[in-house]
């Protein structure tokens, strides 16, 4: 089974993948703010609390050194100004950061939507005899949707997430390593295990939601496109029936994945803030030197960063159920949009009319439909010369149909050759074609 970076390999072309490496520098950028905007928090305090431990005295020392400033209220005031900025510089680069996001995501979306649907254009007639036109209009509409509203986006919101954990779990330790260490790994351990828990279930309802989409689609088509028959012969419960179990299959799989989206920041929240409590109790009860006033600003430091934290990790598994959800979208459209260098080299290819000047012939042709049992024409001989008109008359099944398409070139022959004036008509299609109507 192919990577989720393989298909994504496919599905973004050179320019989009070096967009793609710009939106990971601006995404670890935008972590370091975030990190940044949470430290800057620990030198405030420290003002606040009078450098009451040493290192709150050191960092209230480096501040007075660096501004100048020795009274304690101007300092404060500072601090506060420079937080401030700090917070609206932050908020203002992650604010433009969203939207650059999203414009690369949604705007890929309609790139590839564009690409999958020149695919099926120019896809050979047999492909549309084979497959069913519900399957296409799902890919094309729903699928291509899935695989950045959704997948795009998650990955990008993980990776976002990721480097923010990274980054403030790295300041946490710098700050406090034993306190740090044990609260990041009793989190970071229940959420994946909450993870492993729902992964497997989340695959197998993507997967079903996939198919009840085409489901959804197909009856929809094939019963309104049919709705004469159906009043006639009283059939209209049958589609109706279809069409309900596949939409009770999709609410299934959205249920599932909403209800997992919601459920980790619940207990995340919970264990968070126990496991801060406990490191707190357990330093005051084994008589940490600093005492309380020296443990708060540590303290502060901690919560302000579980406040972050915690959003992240619930964010960061809801983003791991909704790409296991939506991965067989993007395992369909890879494998579609394969067909597509060659499709785009079969169009660049000069076309040179292949005009009939003395006759179209049928040479031994024989042709079987894909998945038939038995041929429908078996080893025609026919030749119409230039400027003749000639009618196909038969029976229901007859191969008239075949043998027209098989001149208009939509079919190729199983065995023998269409030629004009000797020339073979697959070797230059276009050309045929373009003398045609």
């Amino acid at each position: 089974m192919r990577s989720l970076l393989t298909d994504f390999a496919i599905l973004l072309p050179g320019r989009a993948r070096r967009s793609a490496l710009l939106l990971l520098v601006l995404l670890t950028v935008g972590a370091g703010l975030e990190a940044l905007g949470i430290g800057l928090i620990l030198p405030f305090l420290a003002i606040l609390g009078d450098g009451g431990e040493s290192r709150g005295r050191g960092i209230l020392d480096a501040l007075q050194r660096t501004t100048g400033v020795d009274d304690k209220d101007s300092l404060l005031v500072i601090s506060a100004a420079a937080l401030l900025a700090m917070y609206v510089l932050k908020n203002v680069y992650l604010g433009l950061l969203k939207y650059y996001q999203f414009r690369f995501v949604f705007g890929r979306q309609v790139d590839v939507a564009r690409r999958l649907m020149a695919v099926y254009m120019a896809s050979p007639y047999e492909f549309h005899l084979g497959t069913n036109s519900a399957q296409l209009l799902r890919n094309v509409t729903d699928e291509v949707r899935h695989v950045f509203a959704n997948v795009a986006a998650a990955m990008a919101n993980a990776t976002s997430e990721i480097l923010v954990i990274l980054v403030i779990a790295g300041l946490l330790i710098w700050a406090e390593p034993m306190a740090a260490l044990f609260s990041i790994g009793v989190l970071a351990g229940v959420s994946g295990l909450f993870y492993a828990s729902v992964r497997r279930t989340t695959a197998r309802l993507g997967r079903e939601k996939q198919e009840a989409t085409e489901e959804h689609i197909r009856s929809v088509n094939e019963g309104l496109g049919s709705i004469k028959e159906l009043k006639v012969l009283g059939r209209e419960a049958a589609f109706l029936h279809r069409f309900d179990r596949a939409g009770r299959t999709y609410a299934r799989a959205q249920r599932f994945h909403r209800t997992v989206r919601e459920l980790p920041r619940l207990f995340i929240e919970t264990i968070g803030i126990g496991a801060i409590l406990l490191v707190v109790l357990a330093a005051l009860l084994q008589g940490d030197r600093r005492g309380l006033d020296g443990i708060l600003p540590i303290l502060g430091l901690f919560a302000l960063a579980a406040v972050r934290l915690m959003p992240s990790l619930n964010r960061l598994i809801g983003a791991g159920t909704t790409i296991r959800l939506f991965r067989p979208a993007v395992r369909v459209v890879a494998r579609d949009l394969e067909r597509y260098e060659l499709v785009r080299s079969q169009r660049s290819q000069a076309r040179t009319e292949m005009e009939l000047r003395e006759a179209l012939r049928l040479d031994g042709v024989r042709y079987r439909y894909p998945g038939a049992a038995v041929e429908a024409l078996r080893g025609l001989d026919l030749t119409i010369r230039q400027g003749e008109s000639v009618a196909f008359v038969g029976s229901s099944g007859a191969g008239k149909t075949t043998v027209v398409d098989l001149l208009l070139g939509l079919l190729e022959p199983s065995d023998g050759a269409v030629l004009v004036d000797g020339r073979d008509i697959q070797s230059d299609l276009s050309g045929w074609q373009s003398q045609i109507g």
